[in-house]
């Protein structure tokens, strides 16, 4: 819009926004007045859309002023001159002036809450939030216990403290909970609180071996493959190229005893049936058993002395000696029609 320019004492006056300049101005007209200063009384009375939209009111006439800011121009409505939004709109409050007792919905999730009929709302970066009455709102979760601020009641004991004290909830039912806000997620974390005197007495679990479960539980290969799978597989310490080591918790190996603790007790009877009798014979048996490893030795030996031997020949169903066709009794070894091949 051009400015309508009259020239008085040496001055450019637009009568249309009042501005003054001692040459021709080249800016386009905002067509309203421009003001650069207000009355108290004024300027509570002239609002900027922004003004109004904070209030919940948007203007329905034409703009009254205007003024510079930042090089653009703010347009000035008169509030009476307005009308409501949202008819329906609580009161309005801003962060600093609100009541204590009223909070956001973001908070009621905190204390297990639920919104219901909202009693205020404040204008914030284009949108309305709303506020709550906390004592007014229902139970959002009745399965929750009571809501227990953090560090409140040091005796209720999350479930992380209580695993450092051998505990664990079990079947016990929570006596409190309170809610963290989780940076990570962006989300609420809700965590429970239990008494210990409600909880169960849990040791931390620990591994063990095939070799463990046979020295110290006594079990045998059968009562090993009875408990299953092994509950974890590790790399075996003594040689990389070794087989995995087979572990098993050792919680599950009691509890598998204790489910059969009347046939568990019977195999240690008979066990140490076994151990006696081993106890009683201990020389004739380790004698017994040095002889057998004394033969099997010997058998090997000349196994690969019939390989090299000139009597010998391999056939398709197997090695044949022409001397002894029937093979060698243990009385018989060394063999003496030994002879080397050529």
């Amino acid at each position: 819009m051009e400015h309508k320019l009259l020239k008085k004492n040496g001055k450019w006056i637009c009568e249309v926004c009042r501005q003054q300049w001692k040459g021709k101005p080249r800016a386009a007209c905002p067509g309203i007045p421009v003001r650069e200063s207000f009355s108290p009384s004024q300027r509570l009375s002239l609002k900027t859309e922004y003004e109004l939209a904070d209030k919940n009111l948007r203007p329905t006439g034409a703009p009254a002023a205007c003024f510079r800011c930042n090089s653009r121009w703010d347009l000035l409505y008169w509030e009476s001159e307005t009308e409501f939004v949202e008819p329906n709109l609580p009161r309005i409050y801003s962060w600093e002036n609100r009541p204590q007792n009223l909070c956001t919905s973001y908070k009621l999730y905190k204390y297990n809450r639920r919104p219901e009929r909202p009693l205020g709302c404040i204008r914030h970066n284009g949108s309305w939030i709303f506020l709550y009455d906390l004592e007014q709102c229902p139970i959002d979760d009745p399965s929750l216990p009571p809501y227990c601020e953090y560090g409140a009641a040091p005796k209720l004991k999350t479930r992380s403290q209580l695993k450092k004290q051998n505990l664990a909830p079990g079947d016990a039912q929570p006596r409190g909970f309170f809610r963290s806000w989780d940076k990570r997620y962006e989300d609420w974390d809700t965590i429970l609180l239990w008494h210990p005197d409600d909880c169960q007495w849990e040791p931390p679990d620990s591994f063990i071996c095939k070799a463990t479960l046979r020295s110290r539980y006594l079990l045998s290969e059968s009562w090993i493959r009875r408990l299953g799978e092994p509950d974890k597989y590790t790399s075996n310490p003594h040689h990389e190229y070794f087989a995995p080591m087979h572990l098993y918790s050792r919680q599950r190996v009691e509890a598998f005893l204790a489910e059969n603790v009347e046939e568990y007790c019977g195999w240690l009877d008979k066990r140490e049936g076994y151990v006696a009798i081993f106890e009683a014979n201990r020389e004739a048996i380790e004698e017994g058993r040095d002889r057998y490893l004394e033969a099997r030795k010997r058998r090997s030996l000349q196994q690969r002395d019939c390989l090299k031997c000139a009597s010998g020949c391999a056939t398709s169903q197997g090695f044949l000696c022409a001397v002894h066709p029937l093979g060698l009794e243990d009385w018989q070894i060394p063999c003496v029609d030994f002879c080397l091949k050529n």
